[in-house]
C-alpha cells in the first residue's frame, strides 16, 4: 500500500519556522488526502504558532505571513512530542512546535490526554496515519511530553527580535 508524506510548517511568535510531519497510508491518493485533511487541522489546533504551509496530500497554497501567539510556549524550539504505537508495537513521535500551554497537565511537562484538543488530534492520527513508509498505522496514543530544543539563531527579514518588538536584523 502506498504512503504519502504530509509536512506542516508553523511560524512562531518570533517568525521562526517549526515543522511537523506524518505519512498517510491508503490505497488511493483520495483516501490519503482525506486522512491527512483530518489530521492537519487537529495538529494545528495544538500549537501557538500560526499555520504557514502544508505540503503533501493535504497541500495548501502559501498564505500571508502571520506570526504565532506570544504565549507560554511561544517558540518553535519547544515541542509537544505525542507518542503513538503502531500495529506492530513500534513507538513513534509526532512533534508539535510551540504547543499550547492548555494541552499540558499542571506540571507543564506532561500532555493531558483528557484535553479535548488532544482527544481530537489522537482521533485524527489513529485514522490511517503512519510515521514512515512501513505502512503500519497508529493504533494507540501512549502519552506526550514537552521537549525543549536548542535556540534557533537564524535571522532574516521576517524574524522578530527576542522581545518581539521589531525585526531581528
Amino acid at each position: 500500500m502506498p504512503t504519502y508524506r504530509t509536512t506542516i510548517s508553523f511560524r512562531d511568535a518570533r517568525g521562526q519556522i517549526g515543522k511537523s510531519g506524518f505519512y498517510s497510508s491508503a490505497a488511493t491518493l483520495i483516501l490519503a488526502r482525506a486522512s491527512a485533511a483530518a489530521a492537519v487541522p487537529a495538529l494545528q489546533a495544538l500549537s501557538n504558532a500560526a499555520p504557514n504551509t502544508v505540503s503533501g496530500p493535504a497541500a495548501t497554497p502559501p498564505a500571508a505571513i502571520a506570526y504565532g501567539a506570544a504565549a507560554v510556549y511561544q517558540n518553535a524550539e519547544d515541542h509537544a512530542a505525542l507518542t503513538f504505537e503502531d500495529v506492530i508495537g513500534s513507538l513513534h513521535r509526532v512533534r508539535i512546535p510551540a504547543p499550547l500551554a492548555a494541552i499540558f497537565l499542571a506540571d507543564g511537562e506532561t500532555v493531558n490526554s483528557a484535553n479535548p484538543l488532544v482527544i481530537a488530534a489522537v482521533a485524527a492520527m489513529t485514522d490511517g496515519v503512519t510515521s514512515g513508509k512501513n505502512t503500519s498505522p497508529f493504533t494507540t496514543f501512549r502519552g506526550g511530553q514537552l521537549i525543549r530544543g536548542r535556540f534557533i539563531r537564524r535571522f532574516n527579514v521576517l524574524t522578530l527580535d527576542p522581545a518581539l518588538a521589531g525585526p531581528g536584523l
